[in-house]
């Protein structure tokens, strides 16, 4: 199977351009994005916030796939979300997927299986600076709060609800409680997790800082996928000068991604061999 992975577009057009090119080119059977695919909402309109997100979906994202999945009518997505996407925009996102049957949303608790290979999806990180909490959990039960709060877009209030961090995060579990209950496949599959292992060459910010997640190393070390997919920590391959590391015997990827130029992998893996027998990195020199 042929994969192409990408992670943090943010709804730039230049990326989404350059992606379109890059799957045409490379002919992959499976796209994946690996989180923060969608711009961000503007703070200063902060009654609007996780309003006009999934109005991004709705009408620029959904125009942008059915022309992809179109052009190829064999190309499947897989999609997670990440710490800067609204659970809004995911709930769009997920009214698309229930008519395009090529669309997939891998989760740690509902494994898609394409091909003879498991996608498990994780679409947490570790708490940021950025507004948006819904889809970041303390690491580790335990975890110190951090000293900002946030927002969580709420369903039946349809609206970001902001509060403290104590609120934003006592009311979920840890990344690393929500891990332990993942299932692992019984044949090759593949994590998708938008956050990086901790302490490695995939997780370091400009100030060469570990900032990572320790549950998804733990995961990747006792459950051993073949490969596991990251984004999230853009900045990593420029600081380490390395996106990929091997722990234990899974392959982990993280290419970063640039303002204008698009960064993604093309990996190849034998399905019956269990194996990735290619691997290459397409990033602006």
């Amino acid at each position: 199977m042929q994969l192409l992975h990408t992670s943090d577009l943010m709804g730039r057009p230049e990326l989404f351009e350059s992606l379109a090119r890059a799957v045409a080119a490379s002919r992959v059977d499976l796209l994946v994005l690996c989180g923060n695919s969608f711009p961000d909402d503007a703070a200063s309109l902060p009654d609007e916030m996780g309003t006009r997100q999934p109005v991004y979906v709705l009408e620029t994202f959904r125009p942008w796939l059915n022309a992809l999945l179109k052009a190829h009518p064999a190309l499947h997505v897989a999609m997670v979300f990440g710490n800067h996407d609204w659970l809004s925009s995911a709930l769009a996102v997920e009214e698309i997927a229930k008519h395009e049957p090529r669309l997939h949303l891998p989760a740690h608790d509902r494994p898609v299986e394409l091909g003879g290979l498991t996608l498990v999806g994780y679409s947490r990180t570790p708490p940021t600076a950025c507004y948006v909490k819904d889809f970041e959990r303390l690491d580790q039960p335990g975890d110190p709060l951090p000293l900002v709060g946030g927002a969580r877009w709420n369903p039946a209030r349809r609206r970001a609800v902001p509060g403290p961090a104590k609120t934003q995060f006592s009311s979920v579990p840890s990344m690393a409680e929500e891990l332990e209950k993942m299932s692992v496949p019984s044949g090759p599959w593949v994590f998708i997790a938008g956050a990086p292992p901790f302490d490695t060459a995939l997780d370091r910010d400009w100030h060469r800082e570990p900032v990572g997640s320790k549950a998804v190393r733990r995961a990747i070390e006792s459950r051993q996928p073949l490969l596991s997919l990251h984004g999230h920590v853009t900045s990593s391959p420029d600081v380490t000068g390395a996106w990929q590391e091997t722990i234990g015997g899974t392959v982990a990827v993280n290419v970063g991604q640039h303002i204008s130029e698009i960064c993604y992998a093309l990996i190849e893996i034998d399905v019956g061999g269990r194996r990735v027998v290619r691997l290459e990195a397409k990033r602006p020199q």
